[in-house]
């Protein structure tokens, strides 16, 4: 089957937890004997080394990279069009122009719609009908939350959020309606798709993740409690901000939590055994080096790449149990806790408790999860192969 993937950035890199589960998918659509063609734009304006890699040219994925003017003018054109900002940020000519260069020299069978960022390519009429639709989240309930967790004196952003929210759900439903089949990251994100799209075929994957290196010997513990993330997505930075606020209280001064990954700094706090530490070049071996890993999460959607890492790891973890949606078979080494005072006594216990990490448990367990994705992503392609096309819109409401 010959696919043109579309999607936000080129997943090669992995610079975030979206492009791990876009180069997951890719990956294994191509182990499937798919001809995949990925079509995106480039944080550098450069593709990868890959002939089957194709740049739509520079742009700024993350709006923390983008000036005040390109940003007004994505929110100009979200008003003007009806588009959720979400959307109305990726439309391009270069994108457009990108993508007809791409079906003028090769027939395609499917197109797949990596997430809801770029749905906006569902009404350009030259593009194969037949669509498959890879949502990494509902972001109509994702943009809800985020609008319940903005604090009452950002008004603008919290009613940005919500429109985004409202208009989501609509883009949502006719992007789901309209595809031979849906792909969801979580049992919750499928019955949410289910609900705007009742007759759909939504199937639910287990995603694997970054394949973490083998131990050899017993890793140093030079870390008490560790906690890994990018903090620049509010989301994320949500679970921190809980932590540091609710949680850090109760954790005694001589166990020391360390926070890997950027944007950390932006959640201030005044706790002597709190540390930001940045970007880290090596997860694994930041993981493998603390006695207790966190999840904090209290908001979002999806899955969480860094709770698939935090568990192969084999370390002892805390974590809420939103922060575990999308997992299954959880092993013993994963503690929930969803109070703040639960949470820190989780933590507390562990550490004092000097858990031993269960190295091969966690790579059993990722082992296990890559292998079951990868069968149910063949099995889907092979019923992408038969049917019918049908069209979608995503116009707005």
């Amino acid at each position: 089957m010959k696919i043109l993937f579309v999607t936000m950035s080129f997943p090669e890199k992995r610079a975030n937890g979206a492009d791990t589960a876009t180069d997951n998918y890719v990956s294994a659509m191509r182990k499937a004997g798919s001809d995949v063609d990925v079509v995106a734009y480039s944080r550098d304006g450069a593709s990868p080394n890959n002939p089957h890699s194709i740049s739509a040219g520079h742009w700024n994925i993350e709006i923390e990279t983008a000036g005040k003017t390109e940003i007004g003018g994505w929110l100009l054109r979200s008003f003007v069009s009806g588009r959720p900002f979400i959307n109305s940020k990726f439309v391009s000519r270069q994108m457009i122009e990108t993508l007809r260069r791409c079906v003028a020299r090769k027939a395609y069978d499917l197109l797949a719609i990596n997430q809801t960022h770029m749905a906006w390519v569902a009404d350009l009429d030259f593009l194969p009908k037949k669509t498959l639709f890879i949502p990494h989240n509902l972001e109509s309930k994702l943009y809800g939350d985020m609008a319940g967790f903005t604090g009452a004196g950002n008004l603008v952003k919290r009613s940005l959020y919500a429109r985004d929210s409202r208009l989501l759900t609509g883009v949502e439903g006719r992007l789901a309606r309209g595809a031979a089949q849906v792909w969801t990251l979580s049992e919750s994100d499928q019955a949410g798709f289910a609900r705007l799209a009742p007759e759909a075929d939504i199937r639910n994957f287990d995603l694997p993740g970054r394949a973490l290196p083998p131990v050899f010997g017993a890793p140093v513990k030079s870390r008490d409690v560790g906690i890994l993330g990018a903090w620049l997505w509010e989301v994320n930075r949500n679970g921190l901000r809980w932590l540091v606020d609710a949680v850090m209280p109760d954790i005694p001064a001589d166990i020391t939590v360390h926070v890997a990954g950027k944007g950390a700094e932006t959640v201030p706090h005044a706790f002597g055994n709190l540390r930001y530490e940045g970007f880290v070049e090596d997860a694994a071996s930041f993981l493998r080096s603390c006695r207790v890993l966190l999840i904090p999460t209290v908001s979002g959607g999806g899955v969480q790449l860094k709770t698939i890492e935090g568990i192969s790891s084999g370390v002892p973890i805390v974590a809420t149990h939103l922060g575990l949606r999308g997992m299954t078979n959880i092993p013993d080494h994963v503690v929930a806790a969803d109070d703040p005072q639960g949470f820190a006594a989780a933590i507390v216990h562990l550490v004092r408790a000097d858990a031993p990490s269960r190295y091969e448990v966690g790579q059993k367990w990722a082992n296990d999860r890559r292998a079951t994705f990868e069968q149910r992503v063949a099995d889907a392609i092979d019923a992408l192969g038969s049917g019918l096309p049908r069209t979608v819109s995503t116009d707005a409401a």
